[in-house]
């Protein structure tokens, strides 16, 4: 089966705009590439004469200039990029515009020769233009954030190219957004990884208000307030009653010594995978203001007839895609 990888297009160089014309098909009309790696100077034949060239080209680091072969990461991106094989899909993004994009690899890198090495930075010396390599595509789709796979949005660190941990659960939604197939059909262990942590939110935030009767003080949800994600209030039996909530993706715990300075509030929390701790033991239960819900809870709740209605249409989407 194919696999699903997630890159960035060098995102802190001064020339990534040009740079990223180049992948995109701008300058080469005909071709859609995917440039990943490091830039050598010297136009190599092949990805192992490529690798060779890079280990000893010096880079400039926040440490001073190294050889590639002395950078952190340098060997394991490179393993990554030679385990690309035609049918892969690429999730990238353009940070400064904040756009998204999802490509096929159409090539072996096995396969790559000369000509996929392409000139990305010109210089007025020749002998000072940066070859890249490049990873040729059947073409680019450009996709909003609603669309991007939560465990895919959290996995852009710098010049890497990752394999994504989650690819066999997400490889179906990746067809379906580029085009593949027609018809998406989504498992539950498929939906949790699709969903961002800002869904998370949004799913607890409408079951506090429609379930519960809170309501949102939206200015609290900053990054200021780590240890919650934002402030609820509602009047009942004459005073008002104050929460916090807390929700974590995957298998992240939950410290309830975080919220010790929230004694009178009541404390909502959500976990996937991971659990609600308390003094670095499983919390029993024995709070009568913290609540735990599960994520499958949420989802449970959300797609319930007289509720499916009032969630973001993302959520909704992949609600109505998935059986259970």
């Amino acid at each position: 089966m194919s696999e699903v990888y997630v890159g960035n297009l060098f995102a802190d160089e001064d020339d990534r705009d040009d740079y990223q014309q180049y992948c995109f098909g701008k300058p080469i009309s005909d071709k859609s590439i995917y440039a990943i790696g490091w830039a050598v100077k010297a136009h190599p034949n092949n990805i192992k004469e490529y690798e060779d060239i890079a280990e000893q080209t010096e880079y400039d680091t926040k440490k001073g200039k190294k050889k590639g072969c002395e950078i952190p990461k340098f060997e394991s991106t490179i393993n990554t990029i030679k385990q690309l094989n035609a049918g892969d899909f690429i999730w990238t993004r353009r940070p400064k515009t904040g756009e998204y994009w999802l490509g096929k690899v159409s090539k072996e890198v096995s396969d790559i020769s000369e000509e996929d090495f392409y000139q990305v930075y010109q210089t007025t010396n020749p002998s000072n233009h940066d070859y890249c390599l490049s990873v040729p595509c059947e073409k680019w789709v450009p996709l909003k954030i609603d669309s991007v796979p939560g465990i895919v949005s959290n996995s852009f660190y710098g010049h890497v190219i990752c394999h994504s941990s989650a690819s066999s659960k997400i490889f179906n939604y990746c067809q379906y957004l580029y085009g593949d197939i027609k018809e998406l059909t989504l498992s539950v262990d498929s939906l949790k990884k699709i969903l961002s942590p800002d869904d998370e939110e949004d799913l607890l935030g409408l079951y506090l208000q429609k379930e519960k009767h809170y309501l949102i003080y939206p200015s609290t949800n900053k990054r200021g307030t780590a240890a919650f994600e934002y402030m609820l209030a509602k009047q009942e039996n004459g005073s008002i009653q104050k929460a916090i909530c807390q929700c974590k993706m995957g298998n992240t715990d939950i410290e309830l010594e975080d919220f010790e300075d929230y004694k009178t509030f009541e404390i909502y929390c959500v976990t996937d995978e991971g659990k609600v701790k308390y003094k670095g033991n499983t919390y029993e239960g024995d709070k009568p203001n913290v609540h735990v819900l599960s994520l499958m809870d949420l989802l449970i709740w959300a797609k319930k007839k007289e509720n499916i209605d009032i969630l973001p249409d993302r959520i909704k989407k992949y609600l109505s895609n998935t059986d259970f």
